[in-house]
């Protein structure tokens, strides 16, 4: 009978023959959401033998992260700001980089006093149930066109008590009651090019494109933003918006006469990941 840890040696292995960059990594968090354990303790009980359903539900994890499964999809989990929550394929998989975002826009929003706050594109709620938290004060609501990403959200916010109001639509278009009452708006927009979708990792390409692609050229969905964000904000609101790689130069050009581009931040790497605009008085 396998070992934790021969159970382990035998996945990082195979991990590797079959390219995977972090073998030994996600073996351990496989493994460790097989047993229910922490990641620590498959060391602490490393001799602990596994039974025949253990090893069955471990060699099927394996299999499927083999054919390009992001690991968070397979464990159904994904840490953000240091809190768990629960992902599917309906939804895109938080990434470091939007704690960025947050973080900005949490900053930006703690001077104002009950702060009314809109996420475009929740996805699985992570903006928006983080700004709640962060700021108990505030009134959130998440948008989203998808209502399996929305199911997603409602749960993550129940998981985590936070007091966030979600809607289905497009965009700014649930939000008519609220024109010119929008203190911030805060969005991680999809922003991946058509044209380049055929060259992103596998593992990328099992999630929803409807949350990653952003038209021709990607900027679709800030042109929307910015042309239609401006009516939705209080005069000095905040438009906070995520962007990849080489387009935070293009959405600072679109601004226009109704925008003020205060900052961009970059990200770990050096790359200008975030956009702050105010919105122009008049």
């Amino acid at each position: 009978m396998l070992t934790i840890m021969e159970a382990l040696q035998k996945a990082a292995a195979y991990f590797a023959r079959q390219g995977i960059p972090s073998a030994r990594l996600d073996a351990e968090v496989l493994l460790a959401h097989v047993l229910e354990l922490e990641r620590i303790d498959l060391y602490i009980q490393h001799d602990r033998p596994l039974i025949k359903g253990e090893i069955d539900a471990y060699r099927q994890l394996l299999q499927e992260r083999t054919k390009g499964v992001p690991v968070p999809y397979l464990t159904g989990r994904r840490e953000f700001f240091s809190r768990e929550f629960f992902v599917n394929p309906s939804v895109l998989i938080p990434r470091p980089e939007t704690e960025l975002l947050v973080e900005a826009a949490a900053d930006w929003c703690k001077g104002l006093k009950a702060p009314l706050i809109v996420d475009v594109g929740t996805g699985s709620g992570i903006i928006a149930i983080t700004l709640a938290l962060l700021l108990p004060e505030s009134k959130v609501v998440g948008v989203d066109v998808s209502a399996e990403a929305l199911a997603v959200a409602r749960r993550n916010a129940d998981h985590h008590g936070a007091e966030v109001e979600f809607r289905q639509g497009d965009l700014l278009c649930p939000l008519q009651d609220l024109k010119g009452k929008l203190d911030a708006i805060i969005a991680n927009p999809p922003y991946i090019a058509e044209g380049e979708w055929e060259e992103l990792p596998r593992e990328v390409q099992q999630e929803p494109a409807l949350a990653l692609l952003g038209g021709v050229d990607g900027l679709d969905f800030y042109r929307r933003l910015l042309l239609e964000g401006a009516a939705m904000l209080l005069p000095g609101g905040l438009l906070a918006l995520e962007v990849g790689w080489g387009q935070a130069d293009k959405v600072a050009a679109m601004a226009g006469d109704h925008w003020r581009v205060e900052r961009t931040i970059p990200d770990y790497a050096g790359i200008p990941r975030v956009i702050m605009l105010t919105r122009r008085a008049g």
